[in-house]
């Protein structure tokens, strides 16, 4: 058996190659597997003679109903003008094929693109996150949830938080519990606000189909288009805003650390990123969906929530709660920030030119 867990993603063998290339009919022109990263599916790029392509072997809880659900999205979408790779079908006509008891599909593998690397690309991305928006709202069926959607509302991840606490602190012989321990408290004191916050907006703020974990390497980029939209594993019905704060904690995190979004001496946001995020919510308008004033008071808290999920779900594996914890600590200084300057930021996007 090729398929196996390895902390939290599962790897393709060679052996599982070989199964989804019969499969799909396809002929293996090299043994080569390249690992393509992925946060729990096994993801590898293989040689084929129809060139390069991706096989993604999905974990346990993928359904066939789920992914067929997706497999509809994405077309829906491409019918939209959105570049989202479509999956191949396979001899059975089918869009996916079994390995191991796990789904496991082939797309195009998208040589040429990259993920966001400065603020003109970071406007592109969000521009095509607007349409990705706007799309779905047109689309007819039904797609069952899936079974681990990385997200939680803050009153739910306040709940898992105190759920795994005990877990947690038996861990406290380790190395760096202290620190993991004052982490989670942090974390703690933030979704308190958080709740308190969300009950002001949150039957407010519209809900629909999105993505759930754009941007990073799930959105790539060739010159000044958006050439793939990737992972729809987290595709769900959720606030859009989420989903906008979502991508742009990410985003400033990523240029906070190439060294494009400086920081001031608490960690915040200095006044040329405030009239760079004002810039992004334009283009995000492009697809005639602008935020709606209220959405626009979420913003803030939305980002806040964004970094604190991997502290929560580190609870739910004690044998790692110390590890993950630490691992997730880098991003909750920007978080704290703005918690605590959210109606400044409110104010200072709703004022900026876009």
């Amino acid at each position: 058996m090729g398929v196996g867990q390895s902390g939290h993603q599962w790897r393709v063998g060679q052996a599982d190659v070989v199964s989804v290339a019969a499969a799909f009919g396809l002929i293996l022109a090299s043994p080569d597997l390249e690992p393509l990263g992925g946060a729990t599916n096994g993801v590898v790029r293989i040689v084929t003679g129809l060139g390069d392509l991706v096989v993604r072997v999905h974990a346990t809880w993928t359904t066939p109903d789920r992914l067929a659900a997706v497999h509809a999205v994405q077309a829906h979408l491409r019918r939209h003008g959105l570049p989202v790779p479509a999956a191949m079908t396979a001899r059975d006509g089918r869009s996916w094929a079994t390995v191991d008891g796990r789904l496991a599909e082939v797309l195009p593998f998208v040589a040429s693109g990259h993920q966001a690397e400065d603020w003109a690309d970071a406007g592109t991305a969000v521009a095509a996150l607007g349409r990705l928006h706007v799309a779905p709202r047109t689309f007819a069926g039904d797609v069952p949830p899936p079974a681990q959607g990385c997200y939680l509302d803050s009153t739910q991840a306040m709940d898992l938080l105190a759920a795994t606490d005990a877990p947690f602190r038996s861990r406290a012989t380790e190395p760096g519990f202290s620190d993991a321990a004052r982490v989670r408290s942090d974390v703690e004191a933030l979704l308190g606000h958080l709740v308190t916050a969300r009950a002001t907006y949150h039957d407010a703020v519209p809900r629909h189909l999105v993505h759930g974990d754009l941007f990073g390497s799930n959105v790539l980029l060739s010159g000044d288009r958006v050439v793939a939209i990737l992972d729809f594993d987290r595709l769900s019905v959720r606030p859009r805003v989420h989903d906008l704060a979502y991508g742009l904690f990410h985003l400033l995190n990523r240029f906070r650390i190439v060294g494009l979004s400086p920081r001031e001496g608490d960690g915040g946001l200095v006044n040329g990123d405030h009239l760079r995020l004002a810039g992004l919510l334009g283009r995000y308008a492009e697809a005639d969906s602008p935020l709606t004033p209220v959405e626009l008071a979420a913003l803030p808290y939305e980002m806040t929530l964004a970094p604190l999920y991997p502290v929560v779900a580190a609870g739910t594996n004690a044998g790692r709660a110390v590890a993950d914890t630490l691992g997730a600590a880098g991003q909750i200084t920007l978080a704290r920030w703005m918690a605590a300057s959210a109606e400044r930021v409110t104010a200072t996007l709703s004022d900026a030119p876009r």
